[in-house]
């Protein structure tokens, strides 16, 4: 019975696990004959497939890591684990400009998703309801996902049907890259050594399409253009430890791009973004997404000019169904230093790496490209991303609040902030996540504010940004002294005129309505405390004066001390012998650590001549030793070991 019992829950688990899991069934449908001839002008092989695109997204919509079942046809399932994976930067905006003006769009939530499959195999996709683009890596390259209506440029076909097909199974056309191969010499600079890394970076791309490119894909031209830098990440993280950060996407309606030369264009590019508003956008480069036939598939303004003025670096690519992304690869490949005879297996289809000349390539840089890219991405300090601080003020009234600030932090894609306090003097009312925080001050004393900035990219890790802040009201002093009259001169940070002096805690011995002082403290040694009125209320600061003028009257020792400190009278010292001073009474011992709080107290009765005090339980380190009794008062410093 008991085994039965077992056997059952063991299937209820599963079956609640199946039912946890989303699952996307596709099925198979014929396209007509004249579609099918369109498509077989490109690729080998391809499948047709429908699903349901607006449940697939309602499916994927969480911020959480979601588990999907796709079931292709009766012999293929894809097992995947995604999660939303935002490329674009805190700042990017998204506009359609024409003659007319721009026309700003919303932000909107993340539709770039990351993941991978049970096998460890990545999955790029950009999911809406009516979009999906990506690719999943299969044993030959990617699978990849498009939809049929993009690559027929035929809106009137339902944006549910898809066309799934190999990487390796697009057809070529003969395009090649329009930047000119090059003999690198043995004398020049970059040349090749060895392999280096250039840590963590990020690369900030501007992107824009021109009035043909916006008419294949209209309402979602920024949702393809974005498809297309997704499917390219895990190549720039993975080999370069480089992430691109979307900045500004724009489809440029009308004659700002006029030109089918391509060399022309690249002058139309740099033309426009350094024009205003466009030229205070904040990037490393410009990518253009066009569909003319140019010639070319692509074509980069230089090797190596990336950082090197924003104006000059500037790079297009031809629309062409499964192999645009890796045009876009390799085009900015040339802005930060990458060149053709760098590449690898360049002569061999579909296994060529990204900067070899011609098409239909693996997304991968060859070991001379990610030297060479990797060294000049180190050399320029506008791709690093580790050089933040947090601004604001350092005091925070009780009840009230103050806003601290990531300052000369670039705003990347994909960049988590987490921000914390180390206790509950203050608490975070507002902004956590983002760059600004506000903060609010709920009981007086020191409290610590952190950020921990998790930058995307596999060597990016955690960057951990401190700022030390004072709840309540702040006011200090530094002092020097005794002097031979037992003056001690002051000067107080904080706090507006008066500026009363209490000595040992209770007795005012001076008020002063200057900041810079000098107070009649006295050769005894013992507290001292400076009052004033601070922004937050009344405020104090106290610390400990040595004794000393004439010496002491009282000796401590052993100092450097262990388990006792003893204390007798200084015969030796001629003051105190020509005084009628006596050391009887009541006297207290108190010890006092370095920031003024008492940590232990004694007190003796009747006339002795050494006292001892017990400090085994004290921790190393330096305290001060208070003596007082009816006419003597003295502050000594001790070490115990």
């Amino acid at each position: 019975m008991r085994k039965t019992t077992f056997i059952l829950l063991l299937l209820l688990l599963l079956s609640l696990s199946i039912y946890s899991q989303k699952r996307v069934v596709s099925s198979e449908i014929s396209i007509s004959e004249a579609q099918n001839s369109i498509l077989r002008n490109s690729l080998e092989e391809y499948q047709i497939v429908e699903i349901d695109l607006v449940q697939f997204k309602k499916d994927i919509s969480t911020l959480q890591e979601t588990r999907v079942l796709w079931t292709i046809d009766e012999k293929t399932d894809y097992d995947m684990r995604i999660h939303p994976k935002d490329i674009r930067s805190s700042a990017f905006q998204a506009a359609i400009v024409s003659e007319n003006g721009n026309t700003i769009q919303e932000k909107g939530e993340i539709n770039t998703y990351k993941g991978y499959l049970s096998n460890g195999n990545t999955v790029r996709l950009t999911v809406d309801d009516d979009f999906i683009f990506g690719g999943i890596q299969i044993e030959k390259g990617f699978l990849m996902v498009r939809q049929l209506k993009y690559v027929l440029e035929d809106k009137s076909t339902s944006p549910n049907i898809l066309v799934l097909y190999r990487s390796d199974k697009v057809k070529g056309d003969g395009a090649v890259c329009g930047v000119p191969d090059e003999l690198i010499e043995p004398d020049d600079e970059t040349v090749v050594s060895q392999s280096s890394s250039a840590g963590c970076h990020i690369i900030e791309v501007a992107a824009d399409c021109d009035t043909e490119y916006y008419n294949r894909y209209t309402g979602n031209v920024f949702n393809q253009m974005l498809g297309e830098f997704n499917l390219i990440q895990d190549l720039y993280e993975n080999n370069l430890d480089a992430v691109l950060s979307i900045t500004d996407v724009r489809a440029f309606i009308g004659s700002m791009y006029s030109s089918t030369n391509p060399s022309t264009i690249i002058t139309e590019i740099k033309n426009l973004w350094w024009s205003s508003p466009y030229s205070s956008i904040p990037r490393d480069l410009v990518h253009h997404f066009t569909d003319k036939d140019l010639g070319y598939f692509g074509l980069a303004s230089g090797e190596g000019v990336a950082c090197n003025g924003s104006n000059k670096a500037v790079c297009w690519t031809r629309e062409r169904p499964g192999q645009t992304h890796q045009t876009v690869a390799h085009e900015i490949g040339h802005l930060i230093n990458g060149r053709h005879p760098d590449g690898e297996d360049c002569g061999i289809e579909h296994v060529r790496s990204i900067m070899c000349q011609g098409e239909n390539k693996q997304l991968t840089f060859s070991p001379a490209s990610i030297t060479r890219l990797t060294n000049y991405i180190g050399s320029w300090t506008c791709f690093d991303y580790n050089t933040t601080y947090i601004s604001g003020n350092n005091n925070i009234c009780v009840n009230s609040t103050k806003t601290y600030t990531l300052g000369n932090f670039d705003p990347t894609a994909a960049t988590n902030i987490t921000w914390s306090l180390n206790n509950s003097r203050a608490s975070i009312i507002s902004g956590q996540g983002t760059e600004s925080v506000v903060v609010k001050g709920n009981s007086s004393g020191q409290v610590t504010l952190k950020a921990i900035i998790d930058y995307p990219g596999s060597n990016c890790g955690n960057v951990t940004e401190t700022k030390s802040l004072l709840i309540g009201p702040t006011i200090s002093f530094t002092w020097s002294g005794p002097g031979p009259y037992g003056q001690v001169d002051v000067n107080v940070t904080g706090g507006s005129a008066p500026w009363k002096f209490y000595k040992n805690e209770t007795t005012l011995i001076h008020t002063s309505y200057s900041s810079s002082t000098t107070v009649p403290f006295g050769c005894t040694g013992g507290s001292l405390e400076v009052r004033s009125t601070t922004s937050c209320g009344t405020g104090s600061y106290t610390d400990i004066i040595y004794g000393g003028c004439g010496g002491y009257y009282l000796m401590v020792y052993p100092n450097p001390a262990g388990n006792e400190v003893k204390v007798k009278l200084n015969t030796e010292n001629e003051n105190f012998r020509n005084s009628n001073l006596a050391f009887e009474g009541g006297i207290t011992l108190t010890v006092y650590d370095f920031s003024a709080t008492m940590v232990k107290s004694m007190e003796f009765v009747g006339s002795l001549e050494e006292l001892k005090l017990d400090i085994s339980d004290l921790k190393k380190g330096n305290y001060f030793l208070r003596i007082s009794c009816k006419e003597i008062d003295e502050t000594h410093q001790i070490i115990v070991e």
